[in-house]
């Protein structure tokens, strides 16, 4: 009987023994496996980090470039001479009690508490109707006496000892008037340089004002309006919606264009406008309308508009 034992057991030897060396044969076939990855992802990385890239030219910034463009070479040229003007126009019941300055009617043409004695043609009331009430100043239809009112414009320095030329509306009923040079900045709390009228004439809406220069301030050069011709290229530079130095371009759209004053049948005298798509708006009157030789051939006076925007109708007196 221990024949049959004997047998079995060394049948489970074998087996066994089979088992283990089976194991370790697969062990080892894993751990070369193994092995064999980890030299071939090696190498893979190690070409990836050896690539030569030394003929890769590194990315810069190039310096700033002044480009030819003669509307930049005008701005700078003009710019300095352009003006911002803040009026401050008191309140009806003391504004009244003043004397109408030298060259300027009374407001409105007469008693200001009645509008009946309005002045029909009234320069003033033709610009009302342009700007949609506003004029370029705001509040000329009389309707606020509540309060100052201030206004904005610009204008143009044409004698380097002060002397600014811009629209009458800008500075008509104006109590007290400030102009800000280009160099002035724009300390919102700083009204500016006081200014005074020399002269003004109301039919053509043309005023002169002027600041005390203690240094020759930088000049415009007039310009000879009659060598405009429709389609030239025109810049506006003025004061819109209180933005100072502000610059648009567009072409003389027409010449000695007449505006009627729709409503009283009585036209202004002035009826030769040099007519504009350039941005213009209120704020910009009393600003140069400049050509391409860099001179002042018209000065920004009116808009077409039915919502106080540019609508690419505007009208400049012209410089002649």
């Amino acid at each position: 009987m221990d024949i049959p034992t004997q047998a079995t057991h060394d049948l489970f030897e074998r087996i066994r023994n089979h088992r283990l060396t089976a194991t370790f044969a697969l062990l080892a076939t894993l751990s070369l496996g193994i092995l064999a990855g980890s030299l071939i992802t090696r190498g893979v990385s190690g070409k990836e980090q050896t690539v030569d890239s030394s003929d890769a030219r590194p990315l810069t910034v190039p310096n700033p470039v002044n480009l030819s463009n003669d509307f930049s070479k005008i701005a700078k040229q003009v710019g300095p001479a352009v003006v911002n003007i803040n009026t401050i126009t008191l309140p009806k019941e003391i504004a009244t009690r003043r004397s109408p300055r030298r060259g300027q009617a009374a407001p409105n043409g007469g008693d200001n508490n009645n509008p009946d004695d309005q002045a029909p043609g009234d320069m003033q009331d033709f610009l009302n109707r342009f700007f949609g009430g506003q004029g370029g100043m705001g509040g000329d239809d009389g309707s606020d006496s509540s309060g100052e009112h201030e206004a904005l414009g610009s204008g143009f320095i044409v004698d380097s000892r002060g002397y600014i030329i811009t629209n009458n509306h800008v500075v008509d009923k104006a109590d007290k008037i400030y102009v800000k040079l280009s160099t002035d900045g724009d300390n919102p709390t700083d009204h500016g340089r006081p200014a005074h009228v020399v002269g003004v004439d109301a039919e053509t809406d043309i005023a002169v004002i002027k600041i005390d220069a203690p240094q020759p301030l930088p000049t415009v050069k007039l310009g000879n309006s009659e060598g405009a011709q429709v389609g030239d290229w025109v810049l506006a530079i003025g004061s819109p919606f209180s933005l100072s130095e502000t610059v648009t371009a567009g072409i003389v759209s027409a010449k000695n264009r007449p505006i009627d004053d729709p409503g009283d049948g009585h036209p202004s005298q002035f009826q030769r406008f040099i007519q504009t798509d350039a941005a213009i708006n209120p704020g910009n009157s009393g600003g140069p309308l400049i050509d391409m030789a860099g001179e002042v051939i018209g000065m920004n006076t009116a808009i077409y508009t039915q919502s106080m925007g540019s609508q690419g109708v505007g009208f400049a007196m012209p410089s002649n």
